[in-house]
């Protein structure tokens, strides 16, 4: 009786092993490839004229009550390729930038930053507000997805992916 217990369970064993399948690398390879979205550099030709609403923080979704948007437009100083502005939560902003698409960032104009002065009533909008105009001055990739969805990061790694309006 022991003994067709033990070859009972052996038996188990192995149908369940069977049972399992491993996973194919090309399949496996497949998956990495859906994940990770085509990535370009975002040029001034392909900004100019844009506006994006954030949708995603950090991988997380934004609640439609977090307005975060940036627009793009022609600059008026021949130094830099493009205006930016837009909502960063509670208070308006606007600088000329830079962008060099080998890098795939820009830089900002720190003299002609200007940003409206609101007090943030809920402490989440300020936090993030606040998120947001440092990764402004600290980007570190600035890149258009294959989905239409801008994607910029800073230098400590935050991840914020807009959609375009």
């Amino acid at each position: 009786m022991k003994q067709t217990r033990v070859v009972a369970a052996l038996l188990m064993a192995a149908v369940i092993s069977g049972c399992q399948q491993t996973p194919d690398v090309a399949s496996t390879e497949e998956a990495k490839q859906v994940q990770q979205p085509v990535m370009m550099a975002a040029t001034a030709a392909m900004l100019k004229d844009t506006n994006w609403q954030l949708v995603q923080f950090n991988g997380n979704d934004i609640d439609a009550n977090m307005p975060v948007s940036m627009g793009f437009s022609a600059s008026d100083n021949p130094k830099f390729d493009l205006r930016v502005g837009g909502v960063a939560a509670c208070n308006n902003y606007g600088t000329s930038v830079k962008l060099d698409s080998a890098k795939r960032n820009f830089s900002i104009d720190a003299n002609g930053f200007m940003v409206t002065m609101k007090m943030c009533a809920e402490p989440e909008l300020a936090q993030m507000e606040a998120n947001f105009m440092l990764s402004l001055r600290n980007n570190q990739s600035l890149q258009l997805t294959a989905a239409e969805q801008l994607l910029m990061v800073d230098n400590i790694g935050n991840r914020y992916l807009f959609s375009k309006l």
